[in-house]
């Protein structure tokens, strides 16, 4: 796997993982999916951009309007096509990818919960108690919820 470090420049931002590592990009839109399957190379000091495109493969997107998946079968369809000719052009088979999946209408909700906890430190299980209360509180209706962050915390000592 491909670790990035995006506080160095881009030859010295590979951090882990062998000097030819092959990383794809996969653009889910309203119309058209594609697949890019690039091979990075940091073998050759000299190269000032060490990543070469070796795969590229394009559909129109079928399954999606204004941003919202109304079909997931030909959404998958769709997708596979765009892959397996990126996969075919590249020689390789794509065991992972980086996934941009425009989002139609994203919403947000903030929720604020709380907890007693008597005379002790705050443990790792008693946030976790008030992630728990947090998301039963969320109610996203039609909605997946994509993900639930803590934006704060705060403390108030009752004597």
């Amino acid at each position: 796997m491909l670790a990035i470090d995006n506080r160095r420049g881009l030859k010295d931002r590979v951090i882990t993982g062998p000097k030819h590592e092959v990383v794809t990009a996969l653009d889910v839109g309203t119309t058209k999916v594609g697949c890019f399957i690039a091979k990075v190379d940091f073998t050759n000091p000299r190269e000032r951009l060490p990543v070469r495109v070796i795969g590229i493969g394009h559909q129109l997107s079928v399954g999606m309007r204004k941003g919202s998946v109304i079909d997931m079968e030909q959404m998958e369809v769709a997708i596979r096509a765009a892959v397996e000719a990126a996969e075919r052009m590249a020689g390789t088979t794509i065991r992972r990818a980086v996934v941009n999946l425009s989002a139609g209408h994203p919403s947000s909700q903030t929720i604020n919960v709380g907890a007693s906890i008597a005379s002790r430190p705050v443990r790792d299980d008693d946030l976790k108690k008030l992630l728990r209360y947090g998301r039963k509180q969320c109610q996203p209706g039609d909605r997946t919820i994509v993900h639930a962050i803590p934006t704060s915390f705060s403390m108030h000592f009752v004597a």
